[in-house]
């Protein structure tokens, strides 16, 4: 874990003098509601990198975003800059950026702040990610220097997955088993397959909300069934119309619904800010068609995008009410499934990682502040 004392972030006052480390009063021994800070604090966003962003099968992308010999799907997973690349073959390929730190010899302090920065270095763990680059495009060659340098080759690896159209990575080369999403009875195959779009179809929206409300207001219904990596709801939408929706731990949202499937791939930019790649799957004659349907869908999950960010809100950081804190304004409190499955896997990943040494420091977002 980097130290953050460097950063000038201050002990976390809640519980200080407890005894206890920030993990243990954030998690505790057993699943739980998870306190509003496990959804603004950069203590809590460390502890998932660790533990989740990490040791996961992160979900990054759609297999026709990079569909020639070359193209190349960037995605920052945590603090780690990753890419995959299409082969001659027309298999992919994973693995760790060249330029993980950008140009700077050190993590410059404003990077350390759980927030990714726009920096000209894309392949930087720390920074804002970039579109996928095709290898036609004009500039390539300067771009996928970041990524690839001029030897890709002796690069680190990074294990790659496909799940019909959806791209996962686990950037753990000890615990690259496959997940058990093949058991969560959803048919994966057609996932965001639209007629082979390209990476134009895309849909791009960003929101505040930290990425856990975000899964679960997409997918809040009736569960249908779960497992250690998966969990089916039914679901209303907006219209009132029917639809299942699958969470595929950590950060993929399918829902299915008119024939057609909506897929959201959630990666976090800041703490309690969440970037949404939203992709159709079905069939779609032309480009009007998958714009009108993309248009039908925002609609369909709006207020569910909305109520992740008012619950996002609710969990600010209030200096005055120290003990409210804990208690009433989780903001997964008492609240219908996918909740009590979401927070005892993010628990559960969390506990399970190794404990690193050392005093917690605390930040908020929102505010502007640090405690």
């Amino acid at each position: 874990m980097m130290n953050r004392t460097s950063a000038g972030l201050t002990v976390e006052p809640p519980g200080a003098g407890s005894g206890h480390s920030f993990q243990e009063r954030a998690v505790g021994d057993a699943a739980r509601s998870l306190p509003p800070r496990a959804f603004r604090s950069l203590d809590f966003a460390n502890l998932e990198d660790e533990g989740i962003w990490t040791r996961s099968w992160v979900s990054i992308g759609f297999s026709d975003e990079i569909l020639a010999p070359g193209d190349v799907l960037p995605f920052t997973v945590g603090r780690h800059g990753v890419h995959v690349e299409r082969q001659a073959d027309g298999g992919l390929i994973g693995r760790f950026n060249k330029a993980q730190h950008g140009g700077c010899r050190a993590v410059p302090l404003q990077c350390q702040t759980g927030a990714k920065t726009k920096c000209s270095f894309t392949a930087c763990g720390y920074s804002r990610d970039r579109r996928p680059i095709a290898r036609s495009a004009a500039d390539a060659e300067l771009a996928l220097d970041q990524y690839l340098g001029l030897r890709p080759e002796r690069l680190l690896p990074v294990a790659v997955r496909m799940f019909g159209g959806l791209i996962c990575v686990n950037v753990d080369p000890l615990d690259a088993a496959a997940p058990s999403w093949r058991d969560a009875a959803i048919a994966v195959e057609d996932v965001a397959e639209a007629k082979k779009r390209g990476a134009e179809a895309t849909h791009w929206l960003e929101f505040d909300a930290d990425w856990k409300l975000l899964a679960h207001h997409l997918a809040a219904g009736a569960e249908e069934s779960s497992g250690p990596d998966f969990i089916r709801t039914l679901i209303m939408l907006d219209s009132g119309a029917p639809a299942a929706a699958t969470i595929l731990f950590p950060n993929a949202i399918i829902i299915r619904a008119y024939g057609q499937t909506c897929t959201v791939v959630l990666q976090p930019t800041a703490l309690g800010r969440t970037l949404c790649r939203i992709r159709l799957g079905g069939e779609f004659p032309t480009d009007d068609a998958y714009s009108a349907a993309l248009r039908l869908w925002l609609g369909e999950i709006a207020p569910r995008l909305s109520a992740a960010e008012a619950a996002q809100l609710a969990a600010r950081f209030d200096p005055t009410d120290r003990e409210l804190e804990e208690a009433e304004r989780a903001p997964l409190r008492n609240a219908a499934a996918p909740a009590a499955w979401l927070q005892s896997v993010v628990n559960e990943a969390i506990r399970s990682t190794p404990r690193i040494a050392g005093e917690a420091f605390y930040a908020t977002s929102q505010t502007g502040r640090r405690a």
